[in-house]
């Protein structure tokens, strides 16, 4: 147990890069993880939008900030970008905050 702990600790329970289903039924890839007291509230990048349209401004959340808002599961990016297997890396990597 205290094994796990240490690892939650050190990798997050979302690690950077996951792609995580937000309760809004948003998809946002983890940019930073929360905060030992709250490992279920990273910072994240929303990169599409509840209706599925990929975003190209990205919003984002530090779900710190949004008691409203939190994970509601684990996205599997390979299953979900089902188009090209570096889909997911681009679009992470495309990554832009901003207005």
């Amino acid at each position: 147990e205290k094994m796990l702990d240490h690892f939650v600790e050190s990798m997050g329970l979302y690690p950077v890069g996951s792609l995580v289903r937000l309760s809004t039924s948003e998809l946002a890839f983890v940019l930073m993880l929360a905060p030992k007291s709250h490992p279920d509230r990273p910072i994240v990048a929303v990169v599409e939008n509840a209706s599925g349209e990929v975003l190209t401004h990205h919003s984002l959340l530090d779900l710190m900030l949004e008691p409203d808002i939190r994970v509601d599961e684990v996205v599997d990016h390979y299953e979900h970008y089902k188009k090209s297997e570096d889909q997911a890396y681009q679009i992470f990597q495309s990554i832009h905050v901003g207005k």
